[in-house]
């Protein structure tokens, strides 16, 4: 019997899923369409009058970067520019268009080998009469409209479908196999349904109840498998969320298999969960059929609900699933409202009310067979022609000590309400999640019950809501709201209103959330205010909060004057890590560049207020990038450009280039003496304890005479000729140049040793080819980073050998060296044993 039950479940689960995929198909090609509608209207609002311009100016150059813009657009396959010969001016994309013998005097469209053809004359947009007459032609490909029907997304209906065929299929061959081999008859002892519970039956390893488990598991297992697999496509916003609803209800899925089919390993009775999270996704996975019927789905969790309660939170997802989905089906146009109240608490028992009305039924038939239905549900045999559904939220209810039964009727709607009792942990008050901190947020929400809810949560996390009387009251001069919350339904998305909408949002200067009422497959098409959000419904609390936080955050932000840009010029890997982290916390936005090549290039399309050069970088010096920098502009030549160095004797070739840099500081670059040299230079505070200068880091300014770098060369720390007597690790000195930053100081170490047996083999590869000058190089790349990293051993060796290759022939460095060699295998077996302390 049960394996009847269970291939016609599986039958009817593969038949709802198909007839979903065929429905989302046929409203995802109606969503194309006017997507595609709407996006040929923008283009004659936005570039069909530029490039009527620039075509009536004979400026080719523009009309072929309007062009190209044009075909950035997935969708457009190419787009042509005819003059009135219909001879091809310029063309983007793929090959041109077939030329045409006539060309129209006005707009028009057709379709032709799957694709759609799009001719717009110019001359409507131009202001003058023109010399020559020019015609847009484009050509679309509405199947490439979506990057959805270009995913597997699509895919995982069917594949669902038939994957629960399959365990479908096996229990019947089981079934089979088991009923010609036994002749023994069923138990009459065996487990029923009595009274208000139902006491599962006993899985032994061989039962059927392990085997249809087991392969009921499988095929679900692997659908989850296919899930993460498509999380890491490229996927867009909606897609992904998309994605996440059928991971959950292919999670909610495989735990009822284990619920109904009482595998004792796998039901989980003592879970501690948050029922406010169970039913929100409950409603998103319901969210799609009740879009479809116009209705709209609200969830209410009272406050004095636990937010931790102790049960069976299986039961309850199959419990809401159910009665919302009856309110769905046999409801009207309307709300379908779930309401979770808290009857009564004693100590860490509590007892909650469940109710779910949906929005009206016009049936008396139907009222008076769920009366019927729920008021015998308790005591009665299930009947396949009445319907299990209330029989098994009976069950449900019973089995968390609780109960089902209708409630008072209101206005044509009907309400099932049940009652259940769970454990609780503290706190037994749910708390106010967010606190916005007294902002001003205007609201236009023409959903009553939706409004109300939008007003008790802003004024719960501590902001002042003001409700709009009107939409046009949107874009009221006098408004002085940081934000706006807007509602909107299908009504917005009619052509007549489109366009309203989108006028109203041009003229908001704020950030917009927008609350969208609507399919998950109608496209928003309208242009939003910087910082502006689209949530839709349904959306949990916890959800809106964080994202009115976030967006006050920005606002926040974007209010403080901009940072300055500092571009970063340096090559070692871990030297860009510690200017990256430090620089942010000085209260400036760093850009990093390892080469001169990409200093030049960040510097040509982004503007900079000040660079931190390195002199030694793989394609050219210090000096030499400063000197291309110094040439793009004039704003160029009076920038600030600080050097970086880690020799003491390379500022005797700066005044030789031309004294190019402003100043001159010497690795490791300490924070407090950061923050002074970019305090004289750029709109950042000073250090407040700038007159505690570390000795160990030395600034030289101006560069105005040989004297300052012969100072500079004095004053650097001089190399230790015994590098074994330090040692291998000083977490001490490295917290102490990193201002006490232990994590950053570790990923900087993480860094360097990760990098060092690469660095190992280069030095090797390059000792045997004898160039001092290239050993020097490499040196000088391992030992820039070394000085971040709290490895003092390391850093002599390098400091030492760098010196020996400046002052020495090849054949002087010898032990020098091997001495680096040697700190870099104490580093790798110093790194080996911490990784080993830390495993046992």
């Amino acid at each position: 019997m049960a394996s009847r039950r269970l291939i016609i479940l599986s039958l009817l689960l593969s038949a709802l899923l198909l007839g979903i995929t065929g429905w989302h198909a046929w409203d995802w090609h109606r969503a194309s369409d006017e997507m595609l509608s709407r996006r040929l209207q923008s283009i004659n609002r936005v570039f069909t009058p530029s490039l009527a311009e620039a075509a009536q100016d004979e400026d080719m150059s523009r009309v072929h970067r309007l062009l190209v813009r044009l075909t950035e657009d997935p969708a457009i396959v190419n787009a042509t520019l005819r003059d009135d010969s219909g001879t091809t001016r310029d063309f983007t994309g793929t090959a041109p268009s077939a030329p045409l013998t006539t060309l129209p005097a006005a707009l028009i469209t057709w379709s032709q080998d799957d694709m759609q053809r799009w001719i717009q004359p110019l001359g409507d947009f131009q202001a003058l009469q023109p010399s020559r007459h020019y015609w847009l032609d484009l050509t679309l490909d509405p199947s490439r409209i979506s990057t959805y029907s270009q995913s597997a997304l699509p895919l995982l209906m069917p594949l669902l479908s038939l994957l629960l065929l399959i365990p479908a299929a096996l229990v019947w061959r089981h079934s089979w196999r088991t009923g010609r081999n036994s002749d023994s008859k069923p138990d009459s002892g065996q487990a029923t349904l009595s009274g208000n519970s139902a006491h599962l039956p006993k899985v032994g390893p061989d039962s059927d109840l392990t085997y249809m488990s087991h392969e009921l598991r499988a095929p679900l297992s692997g659908l989850l498998g296919f899930c993460r697999l498509l999380e890491n496509s490229p996927l867009d916003a909606q897609q992904r969320e998309w994605l996440r609803h059928i991971h959950l209800a292919s999670n909610g899925l495989l735990d009822t298999v284990d619920q109904v089919l009482g595998d004792p390993r796998r039901c989980r009775k003592n879970n501690v969960f948050d029922i406010a999270e169970v039913l929100w996704e409950v409603l998103c996975l319901q969210a799609p059929l009740a879009q479809s019927k116009r209705i709209t789905l609200l969830a209410i969790v009272y406050d004095d609900v636990p937010p931790r309660l102790i049960g069976a939170d299986i039961a309850v997802r199959q419990l809401l699933t159910n009665l919302v989905n009856n309110a769905i089906k046999y409801g009207g146009e309307g709300d379908v409202v779930t309401r979770i109240v808290l009857e009564n608490r004693e100590g860490s028992d509590v007892r909650l009310r469940l109710s779910v009305s949906d929005g009206g039924n016009a049936t008396p038939a139907h009222r008076e067979r769920l009366r019927r239905l729920v008021a015998q549900g308790a005591t009665r045999s299930v009947n396949a022609e009445d319907g299990v559904g209330i029989a098994i939220c009976h069950r449900l209810a019973a089995e968390m000590d609780g109960s089902l039964a209708l409630g008072e009727r209101q206005v044509g709607s009907q309400t099932i309400v049940s009652r259940l009792g769970f454990e609780a942990c503290e706190p037994y008050v749910r708390p106010a999640e967010f606190d916005l901190g007294g902002a001003r947020i205007g609201v236009w929400q023409p959903h009553t019950r939706l409004a109300h809810l939008l007003d008790y949560a802003l004024k719960r996390w501590h902001a002042l809501p003001s409700s709009m009387a009107t939409a046009d009251s949107l874009t009221s001069a006098d408004d002085t709201s940081q934000l706006l919350i807007i509602g909107i339904d299908d009504e917005a998305l009619c052509p007549e209103t489109h366009d309203l909408w989108q006028r109203r949002f041009d003229a908001i200067s704020q950030p917009c959330l927008v609350v969208a009422n609507v399919a998950p497959t109608r496209a928003l098409a309208w242009r939003l205010t910087q910082g502006s959000v689209v949530l839709r419904l349904p959306m949990s609390r916890y959800m809106l909060g964080r994202t009115l936080a976030k967006m006050l955050a920005e606002c926040r932000q974007r209010a403080l004057p901009p940072r300055p840009r500092v571009l970063v010029v340096d090559d070692d890997e871990v030297s860009q890590h510690y200017l990256d982290a430090v620089l942010p916390i000085i209260g400036a936005k760093a850009l990093v560049a390892g080469t001169a090549a990409e200093a030049i290039a960040i510097a040509s399309e982004t503007s900079v207020d000040l660079v931190l050069m390195d002199l030694h970088l793989p394609d050219a010096s210090g000096f030499e990038a400063t000197k291309q920098l110094r040439c793009l502009s004039v704003d160029w030549a009076h920038k600030p450009v600080i050097a970086m160095t880690a020799g003491p004797d390379t500022h005797g070739h700066g005044v030789v280039a031309g004294n190019w840099l402003d100043e001159v500081m010497t690795k490791p670059l300490d924070e407090h003496l950061l923050r002074e040299v970019l305090a004289r230079h750029l709109p950042i505070s000073r250090s407040p304890t700038a007159d505690r200068r570390p000795e160990a880091a030395r600034v030289v300014r101006g560069m105005t005479n040989r004297e300052n770098a012969a100072e500079e060369a004095s004053l650097a720390p001089s190399a230790l000729s015994h590098a074994g007597d330090l040692p291998v690790v000083d977490k001490a000195q490295a917290r102490e140049r990193s201002g006490g930053r232990e994590a950053l100081v570790a990923e900087m170490r993480t860094l360097l040793i990760a990098d060092l047996p690469g660095h190992r083999q280069e030095l090797d590869a390059v000792w045997r080819q004898r160039d001092v000058n290239l050993l020097r190089e490499r040196v000088h790349q391992l030992g820039g980073g070394c000085r971040y990293c709290g490895v003092p051993q390391l850093a002599a060796a390098c400091e030492e050998l760098e010196r020996r290759c400046r002052h020495a022939a090849i054949d002087e460095c010898d032990e020098a060296f091997h001495e680096l060699i040697a700190a870099c295998d104490r580093l790798i077996l110093w790194a080996d044993d911490q990784a080993f302390t830390d495993i046992h």
